[in-house]
């Protein structure tokens, strides 16, 4: 396919990873249309210096609040047909919500929909996992988000990218544990992945055509998404 008429769907758009996901795709002209589906409508940052309205106006970026829960294939299929490109970046502080829905956001979500995005026939599921995601980690969250990416290779998409950052720094959302943490430790920004995440999107957009490739798992970490950004515009 053309690497400037990507379609794309996201989750996690309010999310400060999946909002600069939302900015980075629409900033770039690549992107065709962009359905972001979420609990609540996403806000656009300013810095990407992106007009919400007009895009919206356009039917460029489709904005649509859904209730994952009661998501089936039927009512959520007209948000994939179509579509090249699908973004997960859902997530929730565990202090926010109770244990069950905790499990919910960090793997049932994202693995029903990729499960859905298969069927309709997108080529290229990217998501937001973690540093040390495991199935068979002792800790939830890398245990849920180890889940998650395990599940989701096993669909086979023709191309699956796994994004595991370490330490995110989310900016003025950051909690008090990140800040110490990203005092001690290397840190990336949430716009480095989001950056990373819209550079191999496209990529691989541009080498789908003349070079299908079948059932391909890429993982990226903090080293890799950085060279991305450095050798990218």
């Amino acid at each position: 396919m053309s690497t400037s008429s990507i379609k794309a769907v996201v989750i996690g758009a309010t999310g400060p990873t999946g909002s600069r996901i939302l900015g980075e795709i629409l900033k770039s002209k690549n992107f065709t249309q962009v359905t972001a589906l979420g609990r609540r409508r996403a806000t656009l940052l300013p810095e990407y210096g992106v007009d919400q309205e007009q895009e919206e106006n356009s039917g460029r970026l489709i904005q649509e609040v859904v209730e994952f829960d009661k998501l089936d294939f039927e009512s959520a299929k007209q948000y994939f047909e179509g579509a090249h490109a699908f973004f997960s970046a859902i997530g929730a502080k565990k202090a926010s919500v109770d244990s069950e829905t905790y499990l919910k956001v960090h793997r049932d979500y994202a693995t029903k929909l990729a499960g859905f995005a298969h069927q309709c026939g997108v080529k290229h599921m990217l998501i937001v996992s973690t540093q040390g995601a495991s199935a068979g980690s002792m800790f939830t969250y890398m245990k849920l988000k180890g889940q998650a990416d395990e599940q989701i290779a096993k669909l086979n998409f023709p191309c699956f990218s796994c994004f595991r950052p370490g330490m995110l720094d989310r900016g003025m959302k950051r909690g008090m544990m990140e800040k110490f943490a990203g005092a001690i430790m290397t840190s990336m920004h949430v716009k480095d992945v989001a950056k990373a995440m819209r550079i191999i999107a496209e990529n691989f957009a541009a080498e789908s055509t003349d070079n299908p490739s079948k059932n391909v798992v890429n993982y990226y970490n903090n080293s890799s998404i950085w060279k991305l950004c450095s050798e990218s515009s």
